[in-house]
């Protein structure tokens, strides 16, 4: 990667944050995994589906992981 001069994640993330890119998990996922709430990124906020729906139908783009 740094021979393409590929950004780290670290700076990907953060130049995705500069530009209002929101950061979505899923609340029964993370329930269901046992994640907990420090071990997520800092901009990741956690919604249930039903929020996510209305947010997505109402942006321009969306990608669901």
């Amino acid at each position: 990667m740094a021979e393409e001069e590929t950004p780290t994640l670290e700076k990907f993330l953060n130049g995705a944050v500069k530009k209002g890119i929101k950061f979505y998990g899923c609340k029964l996922s993370v329930d269901v995994m046992g994640f907990k709430k420090e071990e997520l990124l800092p901009q990741l906020k956690i919604i249930e589906a039903k929020d996510y729906l209305k947010d997505a139908t109402s942006s321009d783009i969306q990608l669901f992981i």
